[in-house]
């Protein structure tokens, strides 16, 4: 199966009509909807385009799934911070009732056969949160963590900050094997550094 992956949409209807254009161009089998789809500026629109793609849509639950599934039920974390609070309330008074339901109760990561790859797994943040965040030099607590109970040799995560994309494909293999499972700290093996060394070289940079 060729599988292409978007994330991190976050409403923007234009950006995501030009990305799914060169998806049909690329022959994807699957669209994984990796998280953060549709809290922007176009929500619903948004939600409708995604939707569009039938059971090519593989959809993954984010963090702002889950926020605006909660806002529009009224249900929201108060906690939240306002940064993050407004954008959901004001997005789910965008939506109606189907939207809401498309969203609520998405898996937090799901598992796809990749061509060359084989057996990948999906998710926004980590295999148990939506919301934690692993990149290049967390500590391999982080990847215990984050991770505990994966079999899959690869894994896809979102964006995990502003103008960079991560793609942890094989390379993210060295923190999911056994041999690796008595670590404490990521300098006492040298697959850490080695890892580090080929997420660098995989990093892709966007404008902004």
């Amino acid at each position: 199966m060729r599988v292409a992956v978007l994330a991190d949409i976050h409403g923007n209807l234009p950006a995501l009509d030009a990305v799914l254009a060169d998806v049909e161009a690329s022959g994807a089998d699957a669209v994984v909807l990796n998280g953060d789809m549709a809290t922007g500026p176009m929500p619903a629109q948004t939600l409708a385009r995604l939707a569009g793609l039938g059971e090519r849509a593989v959809w993954v639950r984010g963090n702002c799934e889950r926020e605006l599934a909660d806002a529009w039920d009224g249900t929201l974390d108060p906690g939240l911070p306002e940064q993050a609070r407004v954008p959901a309330e004001y997005c789910a008074a965008q939506l109606e009732r189907a939207h809401r339901d498309l969203l609520d109760g998405l898996p937090l990561s799901v598992t796809l056969e990749v061509d060359g790859l084989g057996p990948v797994r999906f998710c926004h943040g980590t295999a148990v949160s939506d919301t934690a965040i692993v990149l290049v030099d967390s500590p391999i607590a982080s990847y215990h963590a984050g991770f505990a109970g994966v079999t899959e040799p690869t894994v896809v995560l979102r964006r995990p900050r502003a103008g960079r994309l991560l793609f942890l494909a094989e390379c993210l293999a060295w923190h999911l094997r056994k041999a690796w499972a008595p670590l404490t700290h990521a300098d006492e093996h040298p697959s850490h550094r080695h890892l580090s060394r080929m997420l660098t070289s995989r990093n892709t940079s966007f404008p902004g």
